[in-house]
């Protein structure tokens, strides 16, 4: 369903019709892509094995943008463990999943 989704938002991308191509000659796919389903997947998580802190779990949303596709993706913490290794239990510096900065002037 997501290659549908992708190939849809992106039908001038000759790579990808290529791919769609190859892809077409493989019995299991054409019985999946003759089904015509279509997702994006917006909410989700990840589990994350960082080094000092072990399993982190992390929930993600993400927006889709008008049509020339683009996305907002959010992180947040997906349990009360993640949750106390980000904030650091608001003890020093907090472990930043991501570096954020300011690109461009408003």
């Amino acid at each position: 369903g997501m290659l549908r989704s992708a190939s849809m938002r992106w039908r001038d991308d000759t790579r990808l019709a290529s791919l769609l191509e190859l892809l077409d000659t493989k019995p299991e796919f054409v019985e999946r892509w003759s089904r015509h389903d279509v997702t994006d997947k917006t909410v989700s998580s990840k589990a994350l094995h960082h080094p000092d802190h072990g399993r982190l779990t992390l929930r993600y949303e993400v927006m889709n943008l008008a049509d020339d596709g683009q996305q907002l993706i959010t992180w947040l913490p997906g349990d009360e463990t993640t949750a106390r290794v980000i904030d650091r239990d608001r003890h020093g510096a907090p472990v930043s999943p991501a570096r954020l900065r300011v690109v461009g002037k408003a």
